[in-house]
């Protein structure tokens, strides 16, 4: 972590207060204010590109998902036609403008949350645990925010490969800074005084995880953060992820277990997406909702080791507090001339988003990349046997992606244009061994059900610690 000018004093007061500078830059109202309004005004364009995009094909939907995406669709249509007696027109446009605009926003949130990071690290000799908690968690949201906006643009990335390699190389750096927070903020002595220097922490990283519960929290936690990134990796480079698949079959067997209950049920319940409306938390809401809430615990707390040891106040308004809400109006600027660009005028070819995915016959890698898909195409079910029918297929996993570019680079083929009558001799045998024909639990309705739970439960966890003030 480099050499600091000068020790830290790492001792503990008699009185158990660290006097620290109040750093407004970091956790001030204006700073706070501009991050907030950023991730989740980012967060909501992204929810809107993922359910009312139409350039994102049915098949990488479930089932919820296309009943909102139908009637955000049709909506309009029916309305121009009840008043104007006309049928709506088809803007294609608007498509590409949110995709572009879903990108540019995202890579905003992934520049912001990188170079905050780094400017925790870099200071890590003598900032206090405090300002470095809330620089984690400022991470942590960004981090959410752009490995789920990768649904949203992944068109792009296939349309031009070149655009991922830095996004890919920035996300990397952005989940190394993130997991190293994470083991971190997890020490046993972290924020027991709030004004401690960060190095303190690096001086006694051998003895500080002794606590069971919190080594659980920290590998449940990691285990989350590796997932969603190797899930947005998959989506920049899906040829080079197959190694993924062993790490994953121990957390599929898990979650299969809920939907063997939810295929059981299903057949003496016809309607069971009424509950599956009503269930709006998702993974990565839940986990904005968690960096949140404890940027707003940390800021508002008033332990006696932050109120008393804070030397001058955080709601000071300067330069630095008004600077990023100001400069909320640039991206605000960018994305009105996006959307009018690709709705007013012809977009020029090598402009669009070229990618119809709603209209053209799906190549068979483009149906094992779309792993929320509850209908399969065409094309991939004719290599399935007569006894599955669309309804009872979920997702194709990566064992089945696994074998498609083995095949393909095995013949110098290009995955996307393998003659599928080829596959049947040597799949005949082995059909079952490569293509697991499951539900995908993580979209189905009891699976949410248990997300939800479990995270009420983790959350209301932390909030009854966070009230004691102590950690279970």
């Amino acid at each position: 972590m480099g050499i600091c000018s000068a020790q830290p004093n790492c001792t503990v007061p008699d009185n158990y207060i660290v006097p620290f500078d109040a750093d407004p830059d970091i956790a001030g109202t204006g700073v706070l204010a501009a991050f907030f309004i950023g991730v989740w005004s980012t967060y909501i364009i992204i929810a809107w590109g993922y359910f009312f995009n139409d350039r994102i094909s049915d098949d990488c939907l479930s089932d919820f998902d296309r009943w909102i995406r139908h009637g955000s669709l049709t909506l309009p249509n029916h309305i121009r036609q009840w008043i104007f007696k006309k049928e709506a027109q088809k803007w294609t446009g608007s498509s590409t403008a949110l995709i572009k605009i879903c990108l540019m926003i995202s890579d905003q949130q992934l520049v912001i949350g990188t170079a905050m990071l780094l400017i925790g690290f870099i200071t890590h000799c003598n900032i206090p645990q405090y300002y470095f908690e809330i620089i984690a968690d400022y991470g942590w949201v960004t981090s959410c925010v752009y490995q789920t906006s990768v649904m949203v643009t992944y068109p792009v990335f296939q349309q031009k490969p070149a655009m991922r390699h830095w996004r890919a190389a920035w996300m990397t750096c952005q989940a190394g800074f993130i997991f190293i927070c994470q083991i971190l903020t997890y020490h046993k002595d972290w924020l027991f005084l709030f004004g401690t220097p960060t190095k303190c922490i690096w001086e006694n990283m051998s003895t500080g995880y002794v606590k069971g519960s919190q080594m659980v929290q920290l590998i449940v936690t990691l285990s989350f953060q590796v997932w969603s990134y190797l899930f947005a990796m998959g989506v920049f480079y899906p040829r080079y992820v197959g190694w993924t698949t062993y790490f994953l079959r121990a957390v599929r067997y898990i979650l299969r277990l809920p939907t063997r209950f939810h295929v059981w049920l299903s057949r003496r319940w016809k309607r069971p997406t009424r509950l599956q409306r009503g269930v709006l938390a998702t993974t990565a809401f839940a986990m904005l909702l968690w960096g949140f809430w404890w940027i707003t615990g940390y800021r508002m707390s008033d332990d006696s080791s932050r109120v008393e040891a804070m030397q001058g106040s955080e709601n000071e308004w300067s330069t630095g507090q008004m600077m990023p809400l100001l400069m909320l109006a640039l991206p605000l600027f960018m994305a009105v001339e996006l959307y009018w660009d690709n709705t007013t005028e012809k977009p020029k070819p090598e402009d669009t988003i070229n990618i119809p995915l709603r209209t053209r016959k799906r190549s068979t890698i483009d149906s094992l990349l779309c792993s929320t898909h509850s209908l399969i195409s065409s094309s991939a079910a004719s290599l399935l046997s007569t006894s599955y029918t669309p309804r009872t297929i979920s997702s194709w996993n990566l064992d089945a992606r696994e074998v498609f570019e083995s095949y393909s680079h095995a013949r110098g083929l290009d995955s996307d244009t393998v003659d599928l009558e080829t596959w049947r001799p040597s799949l005949s045998g082995s059909q079952e061994a490569f293509f697991e024909l499951e539900y995908l639990t993580i979209e189905k309705l009891w699976f949410r059900i248990l997300l939800v739970v479990v995270s009420m439960v983790v959350l209301g966890g932390f909030i009854t610690g966070a009230l004691f003030g102590y950690v279970i």
